[in-house]
């Protein structure tokens, strides 16, 4: 008999559905079906295209539409944590032909992407919590709807979030913050070959956090555009690349391509970068693993102009310079260059004259708290510099050069630190040692402070301490040299040798102290000035006052000294800006003070002597009568005012008075007359009394002068008086207009019983008295008797 399918129904149909409807209601809403795996398998590797595993348990739901929920699943390399999606109910009974009626979920998968490619899958596919790795870098996907042809997705790394268009052969990727925004085409060949171009554009405050870089750092706001093309395997190609960082404008294009360490490498066909008149490029070199390769970096600026290059390897940390160069008005110069994390070493030559030194501070800021090294050659210096933070120390050598070009320049005056020289030199951060050797002069200074000086000619030494010119009448080309040690403005165990003569002292506050054992004035004085006096005079300061010009304290003391030929002991001087005094102290010879107070150009004297033995003649050469080896008690005052030697004479005025005791009086001969007083005979008085009056020398026993000196003439204010061997004279001297005239009465004690006085009148143009008048009282006879008795002094 024949069953309709309405009877199989009724008759089977509904016994059955009325034992499964209370297991449907009684039973789990999921039910284990882990031995069905491989129809999962199957059914999903159809839907999706590519092969699949899983690995954990599988689940079905029958609340609602029938769901699957598989655990630990993998489908063509990508590990998925979780994947739901609903069949029919007519899959229900055929699992391994399963209809998958909804989009597959998926939660907490990772997989890589090895391209760009449309998925080539026919349903749709629903990412949670998962991440997707990409040419290196890994992204976590917020959340994704993957359909054929179509893929939305919002994705992110640790700061930034992004957005994902792709729809066909074109996508757009935009940063979630509105900064970033690239576009573009897949191109997809016959053969399944992949390419793609597009535009990238980014506006942004922190271009470093966008990109994941830390160096350089960019603080200022960037806006760039670029085009870019892929050409389907390592390398991507970005060009036209425009845009603005702060001030700066910038272009280039560069080519990335893929390395086998997963990372990227970057070639730089060209870059510029522009900002006011300074310019740099960069070109050639690639960037790899986070370091740069031999990149070429030129910097270029217009005013002043100049240029530099470097061709760059390393990272922000670790790079060199293998290779650059300054172009520029003050320096031109090559070199190599090589930076660690803590040191650098540098080293460059140069055929310029020479870079300032000081160049050495801005490399020590930019390279921050590394210690560096640099070594440089230059035609005139060449050495090498050691920085360690804030200290510099630094030794080169250098021909022709000066002491003004030093990083610290020794306390020296200008004309010296200008003077050209081989110099070697060690300087530190807190002292400086150098030997200078020029034409004339050397000097030597030690970190210490310890320094020595030699210089071939006293006198420009002077001149060049003291900025005044050299003095005429310092000895020429007296070599002088000095060495003690200088601190904080003072120079302590001075040492002075000129000439044989040697000097020690200090000096301090200002002040010179100086002392030595023997003072030589003829050493140092020019005789031949002073034997061309009269016309040197006009030319010339006078020499007691040129020392006003020396412009310091200064103190001598000797144990001795000589001037003109004659050697006196205890001799002490001192000079300041306001008087000079210099006095002698010998317990044989006596003393004698010269005090010249200055004020401004005008001028005080005050000459003291207490039995004072002058050695040599008391009167200037040209004067008629004269005194030698005479013991003097003065005292003089004068005044003048004047620049020159001659100024300063012609303009002199004031009194004096002397008081001599013992010497000779030259120009007069009397002792010879009395001497031979019992040989002659009346015949022969007459010229003895001729020539005792004309020439010959008298021993002084005591003479005084009382007188005023007033532009260059000299008057006695009152008579003179000289007492000598039985002879007494008194009378007027005067110089005038540079003629000395003495008008005075000879009395000549035993020519007779009342001697009567001899008028006698000496002038440039000779000598006037009346030997008649003599004659006429002359007594011989008594004369023999006087010189018999009185044959003492």
């Amino acid at each position: 008999m024949k069953i309709s399918v309405a009877d199989w129904l009724i008759r089977y149909g509904a016994p059955v559905l009325a034992l499964l409807l209370p297991a449907y209601i009684i039973a789990p809403p999921l039910i284990p079906l882990d031995g069905f795996r491989e129809d999962f398998s199957t059914a999903l590797a159809k839907a999706t295209g590519m092969p699949v595993a899983i690995k954990g348990g599988a689940r079905m739901s029958l609340l609602g539409h029938p769901m699957l929920s598989l655990q630990n699943v993998v489908i063509g390399g990508a590990n998925i944590k979780t994947l739901r999606f609903r069949i029919s109910w007519a899959s229900v009974f055929d699992l391994a032909n399963a209809r998958i009626a909804s989009a597959i979920k998926i939660d907490g998968a990772n997989f890589t992407l090895t391209d760009l490619a449309a998925p080539r899958f026919t349903g749709r596919m629903l990412l949670t919590n998962s991440t997707v790795e990409y040419a290196g870098k890994k992204y976590d996907i917020a959340s994704a709807d993957i359909s054929p042809g179509r893929i939305v997705a919002r994705i992110g790394t640790e700061s930034r979030k992004y957005g994902i268009d792709l729809d066909g052969d074109k996508f757009k990727i935009s940063d979630r913050g509105g900064g970033l925004e690239i576009s573009g085409v897949i191109e997809t060949s016959e053969i399944g070959a992949v390419k793609a171009h597009g535009n990238i554009a980014v506006e942004t405050r922190d271009i470093n956090a966008m990109f994941g870089f830390a160096y350089p750092k960019i603080s200022e706001k960037t806006n760039a555009r670029a085009d870019w093309w892929w050409d389907g395997g390592k390398n991507l190609y970005v060009k036209n690349i425009s845009g603005k960082s702060g001030g700066a404008s910038f272009g280039g294009e560069i080519k990335l391509s893929a390395n086998g360490a997963g990372g990227l490498d970057m070639e730089i066909e060209s870059a510029r970068f522009e900002k006011g008149d300074m310019s740099i490029t960069v070109s050639g070199g690639r960037i790899s693993g986070g370091a740069a390769h031999k990149v070429g970096v030129a910097f270029y600026q217009k005013n002043p102009a100049r240029s530099a290059h470097c061709e760059f390897s390393g990272n922000p940390k670790v790079w060199e310079c293998g290779a650059w160069s300054v172009i520029g008005r003050d320096m031109t110069a090559s070199g190599r260059l090589s930076v660690s994390e803590t040191e650098y070493i540098m080293s460059f030559k140069s055929e310029d004259a020479g870079p300032e030194i000081g160049m050495l501070d801005g490399l020590k800021k930019y390279m921050g708290a590394r210690s560096g090294t640099v070594e440089f050659a230059l035609p005139s210096v060449s050495g090498v510099a050691r920085i360690n933070g804030d200290k510099i120390e630094m030794e080169y050598m250098a021909a022709n050069a000066r002491l003004r070009d030093m990083p610290r320049a020794p306390p020296l005056p200008e004309s010296m630190l200008d003077a050209r020289g081989n110099l070697s030199a060690r300087i530190a951060a807190d002292a400086a040692s150098f030997d200078f050797d020029s034409m004339d002069w050397s000097l030597s200074m030690e970190g210490s402070g310890r320094f020595s000086i030699d210089h071939k000619d006293g006198g420009n030494l002077l001149a060049a301490l003291t900025g005044k010119k050299a003095l005429d009448f310092i000895m020429p080309r007296a070599a002088l040299s000095a060495s003690g040690v200088y601190k904080g403005g003072a120079i302590m165990n001075l040492t002075v040798r000129l000439g044989d003569m040697e000097f020690e002292g200090m000096y301090f506050g200002g002040a010179l102290t100086l002392k030595t054992k023997h003072l030589d004035m003829d050493k140092i004085l020019n005789a031949q000035w002073f034997d061309k006096i009269e016309d040197n005079q006009y030319l010339s300061a006078d020499p007691l006052l040129a020392p006003f010009g020396f412009g310091t304290n200064l103190a001598i003391t000797a144990d001795k000294i000589t001037l003109m030929g004659a050697t006196y002991a205890g001799f002490v001087y001192s000079l300041n800006s306001e008087s000079q005094k210099m006095s002698v102290g010998d317990s044989g010879s006596g003393s004698l003070l010269l005090t010249i107070s200055k004020n401004r150009s005008r001028y005080r004297y005050l000459v003291q002597s207490n039995r004072f033995f002058v050695k040599g003649e008391l009167f200037s050469a040209s004067s008629p009568v004269n005194v030698r080896g005479a013991t003097v008690t003065a005292r003089g005052e004068m005044e003048s005012y004047g620049q020159t030697r001659y100024d300063i004479w012609r303009n002199m005025s004031g009194t004096v008075e002397v008081s001599l005791d013992g010497g000779t009086v030259i120009g007069l001969g009397t002792d010879g007359f009395y001497a031979n007083a019992l040989k002659m005979g009346r015949s022969d008085a007459e010229n003895a009394v001729r020539r005792a009056l004309s020439g010959g020398e008298t021993e002084i026993k005591e003479m005084e002068i009382s007188g005023e000196y007033s532009g260059g003439d000299f008057r006695t204010t009152r008579p003179f008086l000289l007492t000598a061997r039985h002879t007494d004279i008194t009378g007027n001297f005067k110089v005038q207009g540079g003629e000395a005239s003495i008008a005075a009465n000879v009395v000549m004690r035993g020519t007779a019983p009342v001697p009567r006085p001899i008028a006698l009148t000496i002038t440039g143009a000779g000598r006037n008295y009346s030997l008649s008048d003599i004659m006429r009282n002359f007594d011989m006879d008594y004369l023999r008797e006087f010189a018999t008795e009185h044959r003492k002094f």
